[in-house]
């Protein structure tokens, strides 16, 4: 009897409660694209990332992995602080920086693989932060 129940509330939780990184990706794709662009490689370029403080630039660039994860063009969603620090043209300092930042902010969250993290942004957290990026670059247009 109990295991019935628990199955009926753990299939309950799944059907009300259950959401999808790809809804949110799907859902916050035209956005994304004004800010991202991904290689068939699943490089991800970072549109405008001079005029952007480097936490917004860490974030895009880890949405942007996503976006190339889902489309079968990168292996692994989760960056390192190495990938960011190449890619991005940023100082280890930087970058570490950002990070903290993101993952204090709730924006990433941080696994430890070896000698490195790796890092992935809460995708509870991509729509919100389009938004600001969009804010934040309607703002600079308007100064």
């Amino acid at each position: 009897m109990e295991k019935t129940d628990s199955q009926s509330f753990k299939d309950r939780i799944l059907s009300e409660m259950r959401t999808e990184h790809e809804d949110s990706l799907e859902r916050n794709f035209d956005l994304a694209k004004s800010y991202i662009r991904i290689t068939s490689t699943g490089k991800v370029q970072v549109l405008a990332e001079s005029t952007m403080p480097n936490p917004q630039r860490v974030a895009l660039y880890l949405v942007g992995k996503l976006y190339a994860r889902k489309a079968d063009v990168a292996a692994d969603d989760f960056v390192t602080n190495k990938e960011l620090q190449e890619e991005l043209s940023l100082p280890p300092g930087s970058v570490n920086s950002a990070v903290k930042e993101l993952r204090d902010a709730g924006i990433l969250r941080t696994e430890n693989r070896g000698r490195e993290s790796a890092h992935r942004v809460n995708t509870s957290r991509i729509e919100a932060l389009l938004k600001q990026v969009s804010r934040n670059k309607e703002a600079e247009a308007d100064a």
